[in-house]
């Protein structure tokens, strides 16, 4: 098309048709094109004297390229580590050296340095912890663990929740409240509830307010004990005199004068020569605690 003032007009320059070399696709191009395009396949086209003709491809050779010869530089040793990289390789395997052997001491219960053993209240699994540590978290449930030892001197109607062991001594007044701990001596006055993951040993009369649960009770003679409910606990000793029921996992025993006014299960029981007992006698098998 050519530009006649303000009208188009159909070019009047001779036309020659062009078969495309690749698709045979035929198109119409002027008399002096020298190149063109296909409009079918886009393939390049050269045009020689009015025919198509197909353009020479381009052959590339590769030659190998020669591996230059070897230096001083190649055959000599690698390069060291650096200072740093050595350093802090040196302290991965220290640390994981420590890991492994605290693993297998545990593992083989052999603890290099002295820990004791403690009774978590919450779930009544053992771990072992250092003494000098004044606090744990349990390591099968979560909870915190207080490791502290008490003495207990004076009045006192505070709750006490411990690891450590509970001291109440001879001018000490323990009431209202519960206490929980390891082992639990009582020589004053106790008017309380106890749950103890060793053991408790009365030298003193007392009255349980509540529950008593330990792992050993041992009351001593010429004292008394009254729990309206009855005492849980693995094995219990009896020199002096208990107003209330005993459910033992293991062995009662009744010492000579003295005496049990209430129920006793266990799954052995010993009463000796001269104690009183008052009561029903369950024998039951022996369970773990």
């Amino acid at each position: 098309m050519k530009w006649h003032g303000f009208m188009f007009r159909k070019s009047t320059l001779p036309k020659i048709q062009i078969t495309c070399p690749h698709c045979d696709h035929v198109q119409l191009e002027p008399e002096f094109v020298i190149s063109t395009i296909c409009r079918k396949c886009n393939s390049g086209i050269s045009v020689q004297e009015g025919h198509s003709v197909k353009r020479p491809q381009k052959v590339t050779m590769s030659h190998p390229t020669p591996t230059p010869p070897a230096t001083e530089w190649d055959i000599r040793a690698p390069k060291p580590p650096s200072f740093w990289k050595r350093f802090f390789q040196s302290a991965e395997l220290n640390h994981l050296n420590h890991r492994k052997q605290v693993f297998s001491s545990s593992k083989n219960n052999i603890d290099p340095v002295n820990r004791i053993t403690i009774h978590c209240p919450h779930c009544h699994k053992s771990q072992n912890v250092r003494p000098t540590r004044g606090s744990a978290h349990c390591l099968h449930c979560g909870h915190y663990l207080l490791l502290q030892d008490y003495q207990i001197d004076a009045d006192w109607q505070n709750r006490i929740q411990t690891c450590g062991n509970v001291h109440i001594t001879k001018n000490a007044h323990v009431h209202g409240n519960h206490i929980s701990c390891h082992d639990l001596l009582c020589e004053g006055r106790f008017q309380a509830s106890a749950y103890c993951t060793g053991e408790v040993r009365f030298r003193n009369s007392a009255k349980i307010v509540g529950t008593l649960q330990c792992r050993e009770l041992e009351i001593e003679e010429s004292h008394m004990i009254e729990s309206p409910s009855a005492i849980h606990t693995h094995s219990a000793l009896i020199m002096g005199r208990l107003h209330g029921s005993i459910i033992a996992t293991g062995g009662v025993t009744i010492e000579k004068n003295a005496a049990v006014i209430g129920n006793i299960t266990a799954a052995n029981i010993l009463i000796k020569p001269g104690a009183k007992h008052q009561g029903s006698i369950h024998i039951e098998k022996s369970t773990t605690r």
